[in-house]
């Protein structure tokens, strides 16, 4: 019901349709997954017209600002400690830092910390939490805003310490 009455707001999480996002199959961790005609849970990160960079220290930068663990709705995201590992909050890596940590790509929209995406008119980039585990926008880009079905509340699974309520 919220984005009835407002629109989705850079740090919340939303669940949104995937119809339409690369409608084939993609090798990801070894296992092909389709990307089209479901529904994804990510953190909504930049907006329409934004410039999106993804810096070497796993930090956002949106039209130059960077954010960190002051950003609402990017507390725990940008709280870490350490290299980036799976399943915990750990920033957000781009290509070149995945290749690092994790022996393999998976960000091509962003190839380094240099490197600019700007979002779409009329559409939303958004990123998962797990950035060591979430196929996402830094590889498949933004979508129309009108693929979001609402926001997200409750993480049910798995039973970890991010079990709970969502605070925003």
């Amino acid at each position: 019901m919220t984005y009835n009455f407002r629109r989705p707001e850079r740090g919340e999480t939303i669940v949104f349709h995937t119809v339409g996002l690369e409608p084939k199959l993609r090798t990801y961790r070894g296992q092909d997954i389709l990307v089209d005609n479901t529904h994804y849970i990510k953190r909504l990160v930049a907006l329409s017209g934004e410039h999106v960079r993804l810096g070497d220290d796993r930090h956002l930068v949106i039209n130059g600002t960077r954010l960190d663990d002051h950003t609402p709705g990017f507390e725990k995201v940008y709280g870490f400690e350490g290299p980036p590992r799976d399943s915990v909050y750990s920033g957000h890596v781009n290509n070149k830092l995945a290749i690092q940590y994790a022996g393999r790509g998976f960000a091509d929209l962003f190839p380094d910390g240099q490197s600019e995406f700007v979002v779409r008119t009329n559409h939303y980039l958004v990123f998962g939490d797990n950035t060591m585990n979430s196929w996402d926008g830094r590889g498949w880009g933004d979508f129309p805003r009108e693929h979001v079905v609402g926001k997200a509340r409750f993480v049910f699974w798995p039973f970890t310490s991010r079990w709970g309520l969502i605070a925003r």
